[in-house]
């Protein structure tokens, strides 16, 4: 086993919650296609740009939606509490360059930007915001 793969489990998940799994190389998003529910999977070279933003009720209605795309270029796996969440979960938006960005919810932003910052290149920006 590498170094790379310490702080994952025997499964290779470095995190995972109900919106989410981060392994070594990859993100899947789960619950991310209409009307199928099927995963997305972004791999880890692929991001260019990590922005997230804690979810408050009714804040920022016209960025997100609880599944699909709304007014902005982000398409949203689901999470259909997205808009009225008050409790310590995050919104964060994936950027990898393409014209459609790859929003989702986050359970543990702390423990999720921890792993994730270890497996990308350290010039890979993360804004506290949504773009």
């Amino acid at each position: 086993m590498s170094d790379y793969n310490l702080l994952c489990d025997d499964e290779n998940v470095c995190y995972e919650d109900s919106f989410c799994k981060l392994t070594p190389t990859s993100l899947i998003l789960k619950t991310y296609y209409i009307p199928t529910g099927n995963d997305k999977t972004i791999e880890l070279t692929a991001i260019q740009m990590v922005y997230y933003k804690k979810q408050k009720i009714a804040h920022d209605l016209l960025k997100i939606k609880p599944w699909g795309m709304n007014l902005s270029s982000i398409w949203w796996g689901c999470d259909k509490l997205r808009n009225v969440h008050c409790n310590n979960k995050y919104n964060v938006v994936i950027d990898t360059g393409k014209a459609i960005k790859k929003g989702f919810s986050v359970s543990n932003i702390e423990e999720f930007l921890e792993k994730l910052k270890e497996r990308l290149p350290s010039e890979i920006p993360f804004l506290n915001d949504l773009p």
